[in-house]
C-alpha cells in the first residue's frame, strides 16, 4: 500500500470513530460516565439513588435515577441529561413528575401558603455541576432546584420561573451535594469463595421471588 493509499485509509478510519457515539469526546479523557452509580445526598452515606448513564452522542448522555424514597404518593423517575464541558467536568438537567395528593396539598398551603388542589401534577426540575473525582467516583452538586406547583400549560420547567426554588426558599441558597460511587463492572470478590459457606446452607423456598433469580 502506497503512503497516500495509507494516509487517506487512516483518515477515513479517524472520520468513523469520530462519528461514533461517545468516542468523539477529545484527547486528554481519561475517564467516561456511562454506567450504573448508586449514591444520593442522606448524609450517612447510604444511597438514596440508583443512577443509569447511557451514552447519547459526543459529550452527551442519558441520565436515569431511580429513588428508593418514597414520598407516599406517585411519582416519575428522575431523567435528563448530562452533558461534557471540560474535561471531567459535566452540566446537568433532570426533572421528575410528582402527583399531589391531600397531605402534599396541605404542606404547601401551611408552608408557602400556596393553594394546590389535589390531584394536580408537580413538576420538580434540578440544574447540576458535576465532576467525575475520579474514575468510579461521581460529586453532583445540586445548584438549582425549582418545584412547579402545580404544572400549568404556560409554564415550562427549566424556562419559566417555579412557584418555590429548593435551593434558595428553603437551604437559605446552599446547595446539595451528593456523591455517586460506580457499580461494577469489575468484581474482584466474584472469584472467591468468601464465608458464605461457613453460615450453612439456606433453605431455597425461603428465599424471597425477587432474589431468586
Amino acid at each position: 500500500m502506497s503512503k497516500t493509499s495509507r494516509r487517506v485509509s487512516m483518515m477515513f478510519l479517524v472520520i468513523v470513530l469520530a462519528g461514533i457515539p461517545c468516542l468523539a469526546q477529545g484527547a486528554g479523557r481519561t475517564c467516561e460516565p456511562t454506567g450504573t452509580w448508586l449514591g444520593g445526598s442522606d448524609p450517612s452515606g447510604i444511597p438514596g439513588y440508583q443512577m443509569t448513564v447511557t451514552c447519547e452522542a459526543a459529550g452527551r448522555y442519558m441520565v436515569v435515577y431511580q429513588s428508593v424514597y418514597d414520598p407516599g404518593t406517585h411519582f416519575t423517575v428522575w431523567t435528563g441529561e448530562l452533558r461534557k464541558e471540560d474535561a471531567q467536568i459535566y452540566s446537568q438537567y433532570a426533572a421528575s413528575t410528582l402527583f399531589i395528593n391531600q397531605d402534599l396539598s396541605d404542606f404547601y398551603l401551611q408552608n408557602f401558603g400556596i393553594q394546590v388542589a389535589p390531584g394536580s401534577i408537580e413538576v420538580d426540575g434540578i440544574y447540576t455541576h458535576v465532576v467525575m473525582l475520579d474514575c468510579n467516583t461521581i460529586q453532583s452538586t445540586i445548584s438549582w432546584f425549582g418545584w412547579y406547583v402545580p404544572i400549568t400549560a404556560d409554564k415550562i420547567p427549566f424556562v419559566t420561573l417555579p412557584e418555590i426554588e429548593f435551593i434558595r426558599d428553603v437551604l437559605g441558597g446552599q446547595p446539595i451535594v451528593e456523591i455517586y460511587h460506580r457499580v461494577g463492572p469489575d468484581c474482584p470478590i466474584c472469584g472467591s469463595p468468601g464465608k458464605a459457606a461457613s453460615r450453612g446452607s439456606v433453605n431455597k423456598k425461603a428465599v424471597p421471588k425477587w432474589h431468586s433469580r
